[in-house]
């Protein structure tokens, strides 16, 4: 083996991140590194008050170790029987753990290595399993790829001699395949790793809008995004293949969400007919009771049980304990929900019976985007009935939102009720998003405006649901739990979260700015912006002269005083030197 892999411990490297995980195990005895190469880890394991043997093919690495006073084995992972012999053979006693290190993207089959400790590791103590892995998603990877580049280089992530590569997925995958658990993590992070390069690329300069787009994706979607080395623990058990990928057609089209609290059994009665009568029936119902009192769960199930069969059989109640926001219960629907759209319908509003229908229209000619369709607008108030408390129509429908959806507008208001979008699944699943829990309200916008960007949307001119507004009557509802103060404040708080990133606009967007905004007074503003810039200049030129003046007013006094000074002390001298000159003849 050449010196290429003959790295050095240091506190600032991924051998730190093992030596620290290695002592929150709390095990004593012999840790056996097997592909120890150079053995950096030797010293730091022998600190620990541990015993280090260190097994590898490679002569040169070994005899590294054996100068430096440390036990070694020669050993070739592919010989899976000498490996079996050197687990019994290799400590006194029970092994403390097992050091995979830069291992197993080395081995052509590297489960048939994990499969073999697996099997001995309760003849040999159960140790832990201790493996270090690079990440082949990490950011600079995911953005280089982007590109199509694929820099292979002689270490590092992209080592010329890896024959596998391995995910935070796949390397769970292949260690519960082989029968490993994990029960610890130290993951080493690196926000520049060894393939940020070339500088300057624009997928990787934070600066550019570009990679700032690039990295938040990333980031959002699943937590390694920095990892550069997966170092985690393990412990033996019986192995878990991985099972089987469930056909799409198994996945209902739609999952319907119904926030409720249970206090509004008139209108959920209203709402689950309107969804018993849809015309197109692939779909689910998840009711989530947010923060609802027994007797009111116990009124909405009485409820769900005078259902049709068909009904109660893809409906489920999901009890939502109380606190946090409005997003609590929608983000735990979306845990649950099975569906290939997701949907959220408060449980005082109306849908009709093409409501799921038209979805999956859209679906089908626009698969994977924001699904919009229109909403129709109608007051309502609680009134009295002769069995009690009920509620009524006060208005005739309004039309008050678009026909067709319009990206730009919606930057700027929300003209989407939630009952109007439905969401893929998999922007919440693959990419990692989820609904705000720190807004109050406005957190369907907030969503909707996150989805259609990196979504796309498409939109269908027909009406498919009513949203109630509620003219008196039922105080639960957003507009009477939340002042204007929480209104005007998660206003602010969404613009602000859509200032901190770069914008996507759909194509078409150019010219509609164009249209919407007159070139004349985009120059009047632009104008009038550069005309404040020159005034704030001016005055900052007009400061820095006065401060020059005053300096130069100051070395000009300075000046005066030492010459003044000079004359004072120099002239009596001037006055004595004849005199002294007469004494020194004599």
């Amino acid at each position: 083996m050449s010196d290429t892999y003959d790295f050095a411990f240091g506190e600032d490297t991924v051998y730190a991140a093992v030596r620290d995980l290695l002592a929150g195990l709390r095990r004593s005895g012999t840790v056996l590194d097997l592909g120890c190469g150079f053995g950096a880890l030797a010293e730091a394991v022998a600190a620990l008050g541990m015993t280090y043997v260190g097994a590898d093919v490679d002569a040169d690495g070994l005899a590294a170790l054996e100068r430096r006073g440390f036990a070694t084995a020669r050993l070739d992972l592919e010989d899976l029987e000498g490996l079996e012999r050197l687990l019994t053979t290799a400590a006194d006693g029970p092994l403390a753990a097992v050091l995979m290190l830069d291992t197993l993207e080395h081995l052509a089959r590297p489960e048939r290595v994990l499969e073999t400790l697996n099997r001995t590791a309760p003849a040999v103590g159960n140790p832990a399993l201790v493996v270090s892995v690079p990440n082949v998603t990490h950011t600079d990877l995911a953005a280089k790829l982007v590109l199509g580049r694929w820099d292979v280089t002689d270490t590092g992530l992209l080592d010329r001699t890896h024959l596998q590569l391995f995910s935070a997925s796949r390397l769970m995958q292949v260690m519960r395949g082989a029968g490993w658990f994990e029960c610890g993590r130290n993951d080493f992070s690196l926000n520049h790793s060894d393939q940020h390069f070339p500088e300057g690329l624009p997928v990787l300069d934070p600066a550019a809008p570009l990679a700032r787009l690039l990295r938040e994706v990333r980031a959002d979607a699943e937590p390694s995004a920095w990892v550069n080395q997966f170092v985690r623990a393990y412990v033996a058990g019986v192995p878990v293949p991985e099972p089987a990928a469930q056909p799409e057609t198994a996945k209902p089209f739609l999952s319907v969400l119904v926030r409720t609290r249970g206090t509004r059994p008139e209108t959920l009665r209203d709402l689950l007919l309107c969804l018993s009568a849809q015309t197109d029936g692939d779909f689910e119902v998840l009711l989530l009771a947010h923060g609802a009192t027994a007797a009111d769960v116990s009124e909405v199930g009485v409820l769900l049980a005078q259902q049709p069969a068909e009904m109660r059989e893809r409906t489920t109640l999901v009890q939502v304990p109380p606190g946090g926001s409005r997003s609590r219960p929608l983000n735990v629907g979306v845990a649950r929900a099975r569906g290939r759209y997701v949907c959220v319908v408060d449980d005082d509003d109306v849908v009709l019976s093409s409501y799921v229908a038209e979805f999956r229209q859209l679906a089908e000619t626009s698969p994977g985007q924001v699904l919009r369709t229109v909403v129709v607008e109608q007051d309502i108030e609680q009134v009295g009935w002769a069995g009690g408390a009920g509620h009524a129509a006060a208005s005739p429908f309004r039309y008050a939102y678009p026909p067709a959806y319009d990206v730009l507008a919606h930057l700027v208001e929300n003209y989407t009720p939630f009952c109007g979008f439905a969401v893929p699944r998999s922007f919440f699943t693959d990419l990692g998003q989820r609904f705000d829990e720190s807004l109050p309200v406005l957190e369907d916008w907030d969503v909707q405006l996150r989805a259609v960007q990196v979504c796309g949307v498409a939109s269908s001119p027909l009406p498919t649901s009513i949203y109630r507004r509620w003219r008196r009557g039922s105080g639960d509802h957003s507009n009477a739990l939340h002042h204007d103060e929480h209104w005007k404040a998660a206003r602010g708080q969404v613009l602000a979260k859509g200032d901190a990133r770069p914008l996507l606009l759909p194509p078409g967007s150019m010219g509609v700015l164009h249209r919407r905004l007159p070139r004349g007074e985009v120059e009047d503003e632009l104008l009038l912006e550069i005309g404040k810039r020159g005034e704030e200049m001016q005055r900052l030129a007009d400061e820095v002269a006065a401060a020059r003046a005053a300096r130069d007013d100051l070395l000009s006094w300075r000046e005066q005083v030492l010459q003044s000074s000079s004359w004072r002390i120099t002239a009596p001298l001037r006055a004595l030197a004849g005199p002294l000159r007469a004494v020194r003849r004599r």
